[in-house]
């Protein structure tokens, strides 16, 4: 529900005069996102009708009508996300105001796009997932098509950093360093909500392990590994959702950023999963660490993924020139 408000009902991110054509595509990856995370906790309906339905074609055990309370009370609180995350959206709202939204609703968009995401990541684990990493993208893409009008969904401490390096004003040093503790606070949130369940599972507990290496790789290896992903995951931001939009674009709405961003976290999680995990953030290294009990590498993992972003904003530089044509780009404080 929330990513339908935000993507199809939003008059900002889906205005009538120019809408934008990923609504259907963000809806959609909700249910991939959802159905191998939670598919083997609930059955993954997100439907009170699916749910009633389902119900009734196995002649019911009475289960399906609360599963659509349950159902039901997720999209009153959508709703109430929502409205905390565009408050501009409001039928009482200053329909003249243009402005940006204050730094306080883009911290708490930061928030709740990292929380799902690593909730989504951590239940992967915890249910042994045959897709996690395709399904933590889709959770990846849904959130940044919801939320990339509000705060840029930058999701990341690595893209954060990435997106201040490259300069052009897009984000403020104050602001990145309040972008990177809500992204750390919401990891180490889902985190701890994901435990909860990897407890629940087996009598001893299952959980997804700390960020460290394979055994038949060095941490050298899955550092240099992780950097260089992490390095595509912040180059793809920048190249797709920070720059102008071509003049002859008809729209001004980019269509596939989300998709393009999802897409290289997919590849990243499939080359080098089997290396070092393929966590390509931060953020979602420290919400392991925290569900698995352990902070071995976490630190080690963080400083990998934050040069692969510096690196990103350092190629960026060198191959988007007419980006920094017209304006110099001192970092502000």
């Amino acid at each position: 529900c929330f990513v339908v408000l935000n993507c199809a009902a939003s008059k900002q991110n889906n205005p009538a005069s120019d809408g934008n054509q990923f609504f259907a595509l963000a809806i959609g990856f909700v249910i991939i996102a959802g159905g191998y995370a939670a598919g083997g906790i609930s059955g993954a309906c997100f439907n009170p009708a699916v749910a009633l339905g389902v119900d009734i074609q196995h002649v019911g055990t009475g289960w399906g009508i609360f599963w659509a309370l349950a159902e039901l009370v997720g999209a009153v609180a959508a709703a109430g996300l929502y409205a905390l995350v565009r408050p501009k959206e409001r039928s009482d709202a200053d329909k003249s105001d243009t402005s940006s939204p204050s730094l306080l609703v883009r911290c708490f968009s930061e928030f709740v796009g990292v929380f799902v995401l690593m909730l989504t990541g951590g239940l992967n684990g915890v249910m042994l997932s045959p897709a996690g990493a395709w399904s933590t993208a889709a959770s990846l893409m849904c959130m940044i098509y919801s939320l990339g009008s509000v705060s840029g969904a930058h999701l990341n401490p690595a893209v954060t950093l990435a997106v201040l390096a490259s300069g052009r004003e897009k984000i403020v040093v104050k602001d990145s360093i309040c972008y990177i503790i809500c992204q750390s606070l919401a990891a180490a949130a889902a985190g701890l909500l994901a435990s909860s369940y990897g407890a629940a599972v087996t009598p001893g507990g299952r959980h997804m392990p700390a960020p460290g290496h394979a055994p038949n790789f060095s941490e050298l290896q899955a550092g240099m590994a992780e950097c260089a992903f992490t390095a595509v995951l912040a180059y793809v931001v920048l190249s797709v959702a920070t720059t102008k939009a071509p003049i002859a674009w008809r729209t001004k709405q980019n269509f596939f950023f989300g998709l393009a961003i999802a897409s290289a976290v997919t590849a990243g999680g499939v080359a080098i999963g089997a290396v070092s995990g393929g966590l390509l953030n931060p953020a979602v290294g420290l919400g392991l660490s925290i569900e698995a009990g352990s902070f071995g590498n976490c630190g080690i993992f963080a400083a990998w993924e934050l040069l692969g972003g510096l690196l990103a904003a350092l190629v960026f530089r060198m191959t988007h020139c007419s980006e920094y044509e017209s304006t110099a780009t001192p970092l502000k404080v």
